[in-house]
């Protein structure tokens, strides 16, 4: 998804919720099926159903670019949060950092979003990998825009190079087996996280601060 924002009391009866998702949500795979293409079919509905609502900030990335930030912030903190246990060299605390360090810098609050409950590790790195493709895309539809400068979340990545080694341990993964299950639920669990941070109101920025008065001199009080 690209970039791959949602209120709890705005859900309809067709949305899921990250705690209804089954164990068992990987359907069946076909003979000769790797698990990395089995949890891309697994998960289409619900990438399909996200990148429907990040559509609009897609559109007009120059004109939705605070919103975007914000709820990307906003998802990415909360699948932290739900998977604590990540290996070193992770690439989610990378895209986490950088986007609360792209909001900081242009002055912009992050909605908190609960977290279900933890993930399993793979399941977090696929979401925040695959975002990094979906951000090459972003970056060149703001650079043909003219924006400058970009975000740094547009600009530190090797997403080619990471997505490859995803594939890796992906592929590495017997498809019937029951871990297998655990991440295909646990990545849909963190698609509804962004289709909840996509629907979130923005959160309030943080008041400006004046700059502080320069320190008066002595003369100054006897002239004032």
């Amino acid at each position: 998804m690209p970039g791959f924002c949602h209120d709890a009391a705005r859900q309809g009866n067709d949305q899921i919720t990250p705690t209804t998702i089954a164990p068992t949500a990987c359907p069946p795979a076909p003979a000769a099926e790797s698990f990395r293409h089995l949890l891309r079919r697994s998960t289409a509905r619900d990438h399909d159903r996200v990148e429907k609502l990040f559509a609009p900030m897609l559109a007009d990335p120059v004109r939705h670019l605070d919103r975007f930030l914000q709820a990307q912030a906003a998802g990415f903190a909360a699948l932290r949060q739900a998977a604590p246990d990540l290996p070193g060299g992770s690439v989610l605390p990378q895209v986490l950092d950088v986007l609360q360090a792209d909001c900081a810098a242009r002055g912009l609050a992050v909605p908190r979003l609960a977290a279900p409950h933890r993930l399993d590790p793979l399941a977090a790195e696929y979401i925040a990998t695959g975002s990094r493709l979906g951000t090459e895309v972003l970056r060149r539809r703001l650079t043909e825009a003219g924006h400058a400068p970009l975000p740094r979340s547009f600009t530190a990545t090797q997403a080619p190079a990471e997505w490859r080694a995803l594939c890796t341990l992906l592929d590495g993964i017997d498809p019937a087996s029951p871990r297998a299950a655990r991440i295909c639920a646990d990545a849909r669990r963190a698609f509804q996280i962004f289709a909840l941070a996509a629907q979130a109101p923005p959160a309030a920025s943080p008041p400006r601060q004046a700059p502080p008065r320069p320190a008066q001199t002595r003369k100054d009080l006897l002239l004032g």
